[in-house]
Parts: structure tokens; C-alpha cells; sequence
């Protein structure tokens, strides 16, 4: 009896640490996006990852920071050459409508004051914009994701760090209208993150095995190429 209450024990706390190290284990995004039109306006994001995780919602950038779109804006001071920092840090009210789902839960209207969970989102990242033409124009800078990432579910569950490798920022610039004077600056119309990440490397036994695939079809057609040939001689 003794042996068996020991075993239930030793379960029992073997099931408690992988559920502790179950929670432990962060967020990472494999995929998604995330639009900003501007300071004011409302845009959206869709973001996926490890654990069942996705995200649903609008984004308003009034309840955070998207730097790019606070430094050329309308007011705008960024000029040919002028270095931007493309990160952003949006979190408590800034995801209107949110749904998130993680191993198997939902946890709806995260940006609501009575939600038991919430969601921060930090990006990390610059771009030196071109010399400043008459035509609009599209850019593209690498972001990665920051450290403050993280998902809060209800009490007592501990925040959930979110990683990822980042991804892609498209930016859609036009030129300043009539300026008075003075060098005529770069005003942001929206910014795109493009969560997609880098595309992966192949292993090099991949490679070898590729490189002898195609070896092998090159052999196999001067083989038949050259039995055709001697077929034809007289």
C-alpha cells in the first residue's frame, strides 16, 4: 500500500512539473500581420504560433506607440535620409474586439477593462528612408520582436513570453503636399508587419541529396542520349 501511495505521489508531481514547465514555455509566431493606417485610425492584426496561439482583432495605435507612424505622420519631419525606428509597443486597450486562443482556451475582448487577460505586443526595428521624390513610393525594413511580448492570462496563470523571428515591414510613403519652404519631407500612409520570418536554410544532407538527384538525371539523359546515338551509326 505504502509502494502504491508512493507511486501515486511521484505522479502526481511528475504531472505537476510538466504542467509547470508546460506554462513555461513561450509563444512563438509562425505567421501573421499586422496594418497601421495611421495614428487615429483603426487597423487590424492576425498572428498564429506554437501552442494553439492566435490572435483576432482591430489595433488602435492611440493606446501604444507605432513609431514610424508618430515620427512621419502628417506633422512629418523625416526627410531623404532620415533613420526610423519601425517598432512599436501596443498593449491594454490597443487591441479592440481581441480573441485570443492558446492550448485550447479563448479569452475574448482582451482590450476590455473587466478582461482577466491582456496582450502586449513590442517590435523592434529601423529603415533609412530614400531621397524624397514626387511619386509615392514602397519600402521594406526587417523588424524582430521584443522582449516585453507577452500574453496575460487570468489570475493565477503566469504571462506567457512571445518570440518569434520577426519578419518583414512594408512601408507606403508619399511625398509631403505643397511645403512653403525648405526640403520637402516623406509622410507614412500605412505600415505592414509581415510576420512570415526568414525563409529556412536547408540542411546540408538536403542539399547533397539534391545536388546528387540532379547529377543522376544529368548521367541517366547522356546515357540515353548516347545509346541513341549509336543507334543511329551505320
Amino acid at each position: 500500500m505504502k509502494t502504491i501511495s508512493r507511486c501515486v505521489a511521484a505522479a502526481a508531481v511528475l504531472t505537476l512539473g510538466l504542467a509547470a514547465h508546460a506554462s513555461a514555455e513561450p509563444i512563438v509566431i509562425t505567421g501573421g500581420s499586422m496594418l497601421v493606417t495611421g495614428q487615429v485610425e483603426v487597423g487590424s492584426i492576425t498572428l498564429t504560433g506554437t501552442r494553439g496561439f492566435t490572435l483576432r482583432a482591430l489595433v488602435d495605435p492611440s493606446e501604444g506607440q507605432v513609431s514610424a507612424i508618430s515620427q512621419c505622420g502628417q506633422a512629418a519631419e523625416c526627410f531623404g535620409g532620415t533613420t526610423v525606428n519601425i517598432g512599436t509597443f501596443i498593449g491594454g486597450f490597443g487591441f479592440p474586439r481581441g480573441v485570443v486562443t492558446l492550448d485550447g482556451a479563448t479569452f475574448e475582448d482582451i482590450d476590455n477593462a473587466n478582461s482577466p487577460a491582456n496582450l502586449n505586443l513590442q517590435l523592434a526595428g529601423t529603415v533609412t528612408l530614400p531621397a524624397v521624390q514626387l511619386t509615392p513610393l514602397v519600402i521594406t525594413a526587417p523588424f524582430t520582436i521584443g522582449g516585453e511580448s507577452a500574453f496575460f492570462p487570468p489570475f493565477p496563470g503566469d504571462p506567457v513570453a512571445i518570440t518569434g523571428s520577426g519578419g518583414t515591414a512594408t512601408l507606403r510613403l508619399a511625398p509631403a503636399f505643397e511645403v512653403p519652404e525648405g526640403e520637402r519631407p516623406w509622410v507614412l500612409d500605412e505600415i505592414l508587419y509581415d510576420f512570415g520570418g526568414a525563409a529556412p536554410v536547408p540542411e546540408p544532407a538536403t542539399v547533397l541529396l539534391a545536388g546528387m538527384s540532379v547529377a543522376a538525371a544529368v548521367w541517366r539523359k547522356r546515357r540515353a542520349d548516347g545509346r541513341s546515338t549509336a543507334s543511329r551509326l551505320p
